[in-house]
């Protein structure tokens, strides 16, 4: 079996550069359907009792972007 070549410097981080940009779309996504969908400071059952979401306002500097 031959040996492939590692990644150059320049195409490994264009990978994670592109993850990382993916990422952050993602979790820009999740914060708008968040947002526009779920109630404010209510539970919002999904698997029952044992898994639930719950919308919550956070005015500190650390997550709120």
């Amino acid at each position: 079996m031959a040996r492939r070549q590692p990644l150059h410097w320049s195409a490994a981080g264009a990978i994670i550069a592109t993850l990382a940009v993916l990422v952050l779309a993602a979790d820009q996504f999740v914060k708008y359907l968040t947002v526009t969908h779920l109630p404010l400071e209510q539970s919002v059952p999904v698997l029952g009792e044992f898994f639930q979401l719950y919308f919550v306002r956070n005015s500190g500097a650390a997550f709120s972007i």
